[in-house]
């Protein structure tokens, strides 16, 4: 089976579903949120400087800093794993330096499964969704919104499923129904 690769926002289910799909296909589960560290250290990120950077500054200011990783850290984890579940994390295959930029975009292009989770079509409706599923305060600075100011992750994605209203099992068989399916790219499931 080919990987599997599932992007969006912050919240939008992207590891409890490759979970369940993972179990489903019977292949392993891989989250780049959980394996960033083994691969940002090699390439000189400090955590002590995004400490620093998110006292002083606040977290926008750190997360660029940490951001300026991801196009490697991207190539590095797709290259370490050869077939499974990937959850890309939410802000991994986004960063705002367009040179690294079209390196993530070069290293997806092979890859025919990646699917984009979103609450729903609508920017606005899914970023209200997204901030009560992940419980951010009213005066809360709330990273999906960097994630939906550009098309990034329409121009990654190869389908798209909404999840608002379903369960974790449901967005599965969705996903499992598309990768079964014979299908053309690009295709929205709803």
């Amino acid at each position: 089976m080919q990987p599997v690769i599932l992007i969006g926002p912050i919240g939008a289910g992207k590891t409890t579903v490759g979970q369940l799909l993972a179990q489903k296909f019977s292949v392993p589960f891989y989250s780049l949120d959980e394996e960033e560290q083994k691969y940002t250290a090699p390439l000189g990120y400090d955590i002590n400087h995004y400490d620093l950077l998110k006292q002083k500054q606040g977290p926008f200011a750190a997360y660029e800093y940490a951001r300026s990783f991801f196009d490697e850290t991207v190539i590095r984890f797709l290259a370490a794993h050869q077939n499974g579940i990937f959850d890309l994390g939410g802000g991994h295959p986004i960063v705002p330096d367009q040179k690294k930029q079209k390196r993530i975009l070069e290293a997806l292009t092979p890859y025919a499964n990646i699917f984009l989770l979103l609450p729903t079509g609508n920017v606005k409706e899914s970023l209200d969704i997204l901030r009560k599923r992940n419980e951010l305060a009213d005066d809360e600075e709330d990273f999906n919104v960097l994630y939906f100011k550009d098309k990034t992750f329409w121009d990654i994605a190869k389908f798209i499923i909404y999840t608002e209203g379903k369960t974790p099992e449901e967005t599965c068989g969705e996903i499992i129904r598309v990768l079964t399916a014979p299908h053309e790219s690009d295709q929205v499931a709803t």
